[in-house]
């Protein structure tokens, strides 16, 4: 089953949302804001990520910019004790099953989450219906 990290007030996790819902894929939503995540959640998306930790954490965010720490120094025990104390610093929304993970909301990227037999046929529908130059 596909995971949902969100933070209910980003565009891209209302987004993201819409998308699944529309292509009847079966979701769990967790909110970061009003579940946050534990570390053992934390360390699952470690175990997909394919950048450790960068990959994982919004850099850009106000939340981490206040935080004023030496993110890079940390060891991975106080990343992920971080990251599961300050939720509002991960990138999101996080998109995860049993073999993908998926950062942010891209149209193109997202449906990596379809089933092979569902993204072939549809790949032939926009085949057919594509002018012939």
């Amino acid at each position: 089953m596909i995971k949902l990290y969100t933070s209910g007030s980003s565009k891209s996790s209302r987004e993201v949302r819409a998308w699944l819902e529309a292509n009847g894929l079966p979701f769990q939503e967790i909110s970061l804001s009003k579940q946050g995540i534990s570390k053992e959640q934390i360390l699952e998306l470690l175990a997909r990520s394919e950048d450790g930790v960068d990959s994982l954490v919004s850099r850009q965010s106000k939340a981490f910019q206040a935080l004023d720490i030496d993110f890079d120094a940390l060891s991975l025990k106080q990343a992920v004790d971080l990251l599961a104390e300050k939720p509002a610093i991960l990138r999101r929304p996080i998109i995860v099953d049993e073999r993908r993970l998926l950062f942010g909301f891209n149209q193109d990227s997202v449906r990596v989450f379809l089933p092979r037999e569902v993204r072939r046929q549809k790949l032939w529908t926009a085949l057919l219906n594509t002018p012939s130059v």
